[in-house]
């Protein structure tokens, strides 16, 4: 009987040694790979990963090239010495990984990475139904129009026996604490540990700010996005970063403006087609409904509406230009321009149900009633009133100065509204008339006339009503990390 030929695979051993150079790369070590080896590497690793098998090590490195923490010369050193080439090109397999020659590989290095690690993130659902979710709740919220900030009844009872501190300087700010070092990473499967997910040692808030110093693109927000849905205390550091939005935005930005200029020189950077503009679109669009919060997202459209009303109207206007690609692309980019035009429509029913005054005035109540200390986290008594504003109340001194800069809504941005509040409406050192409109001490002040009674000296002097809503975004927002915060806790 002849015998069977049993085929030998080579697979394991190629799919070790090709992690090995990888991560040896991402490290730079002696001897290791450039940027151009990197990307080859990337090729064969996570691009052919039905051939190769997961590459469990290589993900976790990689997460530790782009989460971990770099100073900005050492990440200026690490971009000039991986890009020259001492590789070994003797080596078969090392020239192997030369072979496609990339404009810029190291940048080619990180969106694939996002891409790899993206994908290796387990999830609960897909991500289309995830933002057809959000559409209809933002649907929901446009025709309920019942979305507003809760606000507290009971500030009359919390105003007593307050000390006062005064205005902060403008340039004082608190040195970071040192955070305690991570524990040492896990083998395994990737993400099984939270240093998985946050290599930085300042923990998910830092790994962002490690992440966003590399190139935007939108596998990079894609990824945010999937992490912050994977990891809640994750997700509570995106809700407190304001830069990850207006990034996210910017990011959306250029690729509209590339795609909208369209090809001009073979020099210039090459549009992206309809299909990758929907695809960072839907990108941006994850990253905002991450956690899928009404309210923390009314609240982040409300604080960037201008520029996303501009970017949603872009928006549809590239997805009804003919393209050879809309046929073939159509289902890829149905979701993110569906959850865009939801998005319009919310931003601007939320502006033409706002009242201005009203809103400002029951906020900043409810803001100077809470009885906890307004620095994030903190869960001391409100015992002490920032004299500047009349509003924030904190249980020390020095928690007073770390919440003047510091965190997703520092102080000092609603502390120069209120000031500016106050000098519209004559009462800029008048304390006790400040302290009463606040308080609601008008002698038979009624439900709702502190309210009317305010909008009446708002209109009588004159003051902007863009000055109130402006108190009243840096109020939810406060609120809606607040809440953030509170649930990863």
């Amino acid at each position: 009987m002849a015998r069977k030929k049993v085929r030998k695979t080579k697979t394991p051993l190629k799919t070790a040694f090709l992690e090995n150079l990888f991560i040896s790369g991402l490290r730079q070590e002696p001897g290791a790979l450039c940027a151009t080896g990197l990307a080859g590497c990337v090729e064969k690793l996570f691009k052919d990963s039905r051939r190769t098998g997961r590459a469990d090590n290589a993900l976790r490195a990689g997460m530790q090239f782009l989460g971990g923490d770099r100073s900005a010369e050492e990440l200026r050193t690490l971009n000039a010495t991986i890009t020259q080439c001492h590789c070994d090109l003797e080596d078969p397999l090392v020239a192997s990984l030369h072979e496609t020659a990339l404009p810029d590989p190291l940048e080619f290095v990180v969106t694939e990475l996002c891409t790899a690690l993206g994908a290796a993130i387990p999830s609960s659902s897909d991500e289309r139904d995830k933002l057809d979710e959000s559409v209809k709740e933002l649907d929901r919220h446009v025709d309920s129009n019942e979305e507003r900030p809760a606000v507290t009844e009971d500030w009359e009872a919390l105003m007593e026996a307050e000390d006062q501190l005064g205005p902060l300087p403008a340039d004082w700010l608190t040195p970071e604490a040192k955070p305690e070092a991570p524990p040492a990473p896990a083998t395994g499967p990737w993400p099984s540990t939270p240093a998985d997910i946050s290599p930085s040692a300042g923990g998910p808030a830092q790994t962002i700010a490690n992440l966003l110093a590399w190139p935007a693109t939108h596998t990079l927000f894609r990824l945010l996005a999937l992490l912050g849905k994977h990891s809640p205390a994750f997700e509570a550091a995106l809700s407190s970063t304001p830069r990850t939005s207006a990034a996210a935005l910017a990011c959306l930005e250029h690729a509209l403006t590339l795609f909208e200029a369209g090809p001009s020189s073979p020099s210039s950077p090459p549009a992206p087609t309809l299909t990758a503009l929907a695809a960072t679109a839907a990108s941006v669009a994850q990253l905002f409904t991450c956690g899928v919060s009404m309210r923390r997202l009314v609240a982040l459209l409300r604080l960037s509406g201008d520029t996303f009303l501009a970017l949603a109207a872009r928006l549809e206007r590239a997805f009804a230009s003919p393209s050879p690609s809309s046929a073939s692309s159509s289902s890829a980019f149905i979701p993110g321009r569906t959850w865009w035009a939801a998005a319009a429509r919310a931003i601007r029913t939320d502006r033409a149900n706002r009242a201005a005054p009203p809103d400002a005035l029951r906020l900043m109540r409810a803001h100077r009633a809470g009885p906890t200390c307004k620095r994030p986290n903190c869960p001391g008594a409100a015992l002490l009133t920032c004299r500047r504003c009349g509003l924030a109340r904190y249980c020390s001194p020095a928690c007073q100065k770390a919440a003047w800069s510091r965190g997703g809504a520092p102080h000092r941005a609603l502390c120069d509204g209120v000031a500016a509040l106050r000098r519209g409406l004559g009462l800029a050192g008048d304390d006790a008339g400040w302290r009463a409109l606040l308080v609601g001490e008008a002698e038979g002040e009624g439900a709702g006339e502190g309210e009317g009674r305010f909008a009446a000296l708002c209109e009588e002097r004159r003051v902007d009503p863009e000055v109130c809503f402006a108190i009243g975004d840096e109020l939810v927002l406060y609120v809606v990390l607040e809440r953030g915060a509170a649930a990863a806790v």
